[in-house]
């Protein structure tokens, strides 16, 4: 029982900086979600003529 328990513990130690690294992956490409929507969104507001082309001037 200790000695499975003990390899357990050695495990999940062994995953803790990946999942660090996991989070941390996460929040960059949250960003990155975050930017692209902003630029998506900046991009729908040029749209003019019939078919949305993005041909008005600012």
């Amino acid at each position: 029982m200790k000695t499975t328990f003990f390899l357990g513990l050695i495990i999940w130690l062994m995953t803790l900086p990946m999942e660090v690294s996991g989070q941390e992956r996460l929040k960059k490409l949250i960003g990155e979600r975050e930017r692209l929507h902003l630029e998506w969104q900046e991009s729908e507001s040029r749209k003019s003529g019939i078919f949305g082309n993005r041909t008005k001037k600012t």
